[in-house]
């Protein structure tokens, strides 16, 4: 994050843990499951940089948590992981 920081660029990571995907990023992009994967949502982490696990807790950021997680469970079917 150090190099991302000084060259002020753009980093695109696939992360499916909702706590490290608000520590690390700006902005979160859910996706959609299924073979039609598209985008479903945008999730802003409005910190300043570098973000810490005690200024996200301090936002809305548990709020966030639990709904990306219920969007997360919603959108898997449960079924197909037991087949």
């Amino acid at each position: 994050m150090e190099i991302q920081t000084e060259l002020n660029n753009t980093v695109v990571m696939i992360i499916h843990d909702v706590d490290e995907a608000a520590l690390l990023s700006d902005r979160i992009v859910m996706m959609t499951n299924g073979p039609a994967t598209g985008v479903d949502e945008l999730f802003n982490i409005d910190l300043k940089r570098p973000h810490d696990r005690p200024a996200l807790a301090k936002i809305r950021f548990k709020n966030k948590h639990e709904e990306q997680t219920t969007q997360l469970i919603n959108n898997n079917d449960i079924n197909d992981l037991r087949n």
